[in-house]
């Protein structure tokens, strides 16, 4: 059966000649939510943008539904595909729900207005990531918290089937990293699919269907949350400094747990 996306023996190499990416084999299908995580510099982000076509491998391959994502309109891929940032280069002084908006544009046409749907898909997503309240505030206007649930809203608003977020907990406090994580988990489970970046091993390991762990590049290992987030898997990569233990979740089932710990 043909995956939402999949790619194979993908490579990425800067112009200074560093491999940022190397080798890596990855998929992901509606109903899964699949987190990468690795240490700083392992290279998620330049992979997270191989996936979502904003930058051209060295090598390697990315297919969208079969076929190749290089190939694919601007416009198609805009409708299958939502990228989150993990952060704006510059911010436009807009209004949150217009800048929600504008992940509405890849369902328009060059001459035509937003129609009602339009108007219900903003409304949506201002309401699923919690910023419904700050509709009229400024972009320029809202804390650091604020403006990445507004991203979220955004890529939300796009109703794409493939989700590529990236930390989309930073700046975040407890309840809604939580809560954006849950979002995530729903929309998964309703047919989407999510690729999510993150430092928080903790979030993976209760939302995750599936962690892929990347360290200088290359892919070191990929399953579930409790085959991947173990000490003889971990410590390789990020070394000694973690301590792991295990809290009963929702319907009893156990999850691991993983802090920084000086030992």
């Amino acid at each position: 059966m043909v995956k939402l996306l999949e790619a194979r023996g993908l490579s990425f190499a800067y112009p200074s000649g560093l491999r940022a990416v190397d080798g890596v084999d990855f998929e992901a299908d509606r109903g899964e939510l699949v987190c990468i995580a690795g240490p700083n510099g392992a290279g998620k982000s330049t992979l997270l943008k191989l996936l979502a076509g904003l930058e051209k491998p060295s090598a390697g391959t990315v297919q969208l539904e079969g076929a190749p994502l290089a190939r694919t309109r601007a416009k198609v891929r805009a409708r299958k595909i939502a990228l989150l940032p993990q952060t704006l280069t510059a911010l436009p002084d807009v209004t949150v729900k217009r800048f929600v908006a504008y992940g509405r544009y890849a369902h328009q046409g060059v001459f035509t207005r937003a129609t009602a749907e339009d108007g219900r898909a903003v409304a949506r997503a201002l309401e699923q990531a919690d910023v419904a309240d700050l509709g009229q505030r400024l972009l320029t206007e809202l804390s650091s918290g604020q403006r990445q649930r507004a991203l979220v809203a955004r890529a939300l608003a796009q109703e794409a089937e493939l989700l590529l977020v990236d930390e989309p907990t930073n700046a975040l406090d407890p309840e809604h990293q939580i809560a954006v994580f849950e979002l995530l988990a729903r929309l998964s489970c309703e047919g989407h699919a999510a690729v999510v970046v993150t430092h928080d091993l903790n979030l993976a390991s209760q939302f995750a269907t599936r962690v892929g762990l990347v360290a200088e590049g290359r892919k070191v290992a990929d399953g579930v949350p409790g085959e991947v987030l173990v000490r003889e898997v971990l410590e390789p990569v990020y070394g000694s400094k973690l301590a792991y233990g295990e809290m009963a979740a929702d319907g009893g089932e156990s999850r691991s747990f993983i802090v920084p710990w000086r030992g």
